[in-house]
């Protein structure tokens, strides 16, 4: 049984005992037993402590600071240390300062809603993950992406690495209010950009791609 060091945040952003749940099928068959997983906006470990216990190796990428402990905390408590290697950066297509932005304007510091934007704060990095994902990964099965907007960003940001492996990608969208960063149809071209091909999944509100490579037959 997964264990969560909090299971609900103040703003009822994130309720790790529900949340997501018609998801877990979906994303716990996509990821292959022993395979890689890259959890891009790992938040507080939703997903990378659901699939970690299969997987041989996840690589979770999670900017904020509050957050990142929390997700180290879950991570410990679910005895992944030894596989999960977290990356305290925001994934991104180029590097530069950001800052952080809550579209809900609520202040919960470890908050699912959070988002990062350019800014001259430069509280935080951007960085592209192609950079900065360790030089030994020989594989990734799966890669999950929930940036609350810099979807496309944080993919054009690890383009090598997706031409090397194809792996499995699955999108929370953002092209709809409070966020709107692109439109749909902007998503949508640059996964048929890079040779991919995708069917839409939907959870409550929200909108997701699952993105397979063209004549994916694994």
């Amino acid at each position: 049984m997964t264990r969560w060091v909090r299971d609900h945040l103040e703003d009822g952003s994130v309720n790790l005992e529900g949340h997501e749940g018609e998801l877990r099928p979906i994303l716990d068959s996509l990821l292959p037993d022993g395979g890689v997983l890259v959890d891009i906006g790992a938040n507080v470990g939703l997903w990378t402590c659901l699939l970690g216990p299969k997987a041989s190796r996840v690589i979770a990428v999670e900017p904020s600071e509050p957050t990142a402990a929390m997700l180290r905390d879950n991570i410990a408590l679910n005895y992944l240390t030894e596989k999960v290697q977290v990356l305290e950066v925001a994934a991104w297509d180029g590097d530069e300062p950001l800052d952080f932005e809550n579209p809900s304007r609520t202040h919960e510091p470890v908050s699912g809603l959070m988002r990062t934007v350019p800014g001259t704060g430069g509280i935080i990095w951007g960085t592209r993950l192609d950079d900065v994902l360790p030089k030994d990964l020989d594989r990734i099965d799966l890669v999950k992406v929930d940036t609350e907007g810099a979807d496309i960003r944080a993919l054009r940001g690890m383009a090598s690495h997706i031409a090397r492996f194809r792996p499995v990608l699955f999108i929370e969208s953002h092209h709809m209010p409070p966020y709107s960063y692109y439109a749909l149809a902007d998503l949508e071209g640059f996964i048929a950009g890079i040779g991919y091909e995708w069917e839409v999944v939907r959870w409550a509100t929200q909108y997701h791609l699952l993105c397979r490579p063209v004549g994916w037959d694994r």
